[in-house]
């Protein structure tokens, strides 16, 4: 399919049945899709209700949040 060009290359895409995990990253809200061998393979949060933001781990997820948090955009 057209979206795994932006999926990590190096990762088990298999999600076997597809199913997100919520959780709080950098207090926002946050859904983490996970392979069959429990890797992350897609995160995504949206932040102050504006900013979609999806990385391909957490940590990048917590990153991005952690620049927009200290200095948040105007929009």
């Amino acid at each position: 399919a057209d979206y795994q060009i932006a999926l990590p290359q190096n990762k088990n895409l298999n999600t076997g049945k597809i199913a997100f995990e919520d959780v709080v990253v950098k207090n926002n809200d946050a859904r983490l899709l996970k392979n069959i061998e429990n890797e992350i393979v897609l995160a995504y949060t949206i932040f102050n209700r504006k900013i979609l933001i999806i990385a391909s781990s957490k940590a990048a997820l917590e990153q991005v949040l952690e620049r927009l948090i200290s200095s948040p955009p105007t929009l």
